[in-house]
């Protein structure tokens, strides 16, 4: 089997990994300690690949549900 050509799709796991981030963050979410740009850095993504995973989770197109620290994310296409 070929592996697969082309750049890797990394936005889902770019949710998984922000979602899990801001999970943690409780009400220091709206901070500007987890701005797209402090995430990115904290995360080692890019902004933009967290800004639309920002986006996405507040829009509704990711679902985050967790307890305990674990987070489970959904997609609801």
């Amino acid at each position: 089997m070929n592996p697969p050509r082309g750049r890797p799709r990394i936005q889902e796991t770019a949710d998984e990994i922000v979602a899990s981030v801001l999970a943690t963050a409780g009400p220091r979410v709206s901070s500007a300690q987890y701005s797209t740009r402090r995430v990115a850095e904290l995360t080692g993504l890019t902004q933009s690949v967290v800004s639309r995973a920002f986006r996405r989770i507040r829009e509704g197109q990711v679902e985050v549900t967790g307890a305990g620290g674990a987070v489970a994310v959904s997609y609801t296409h």
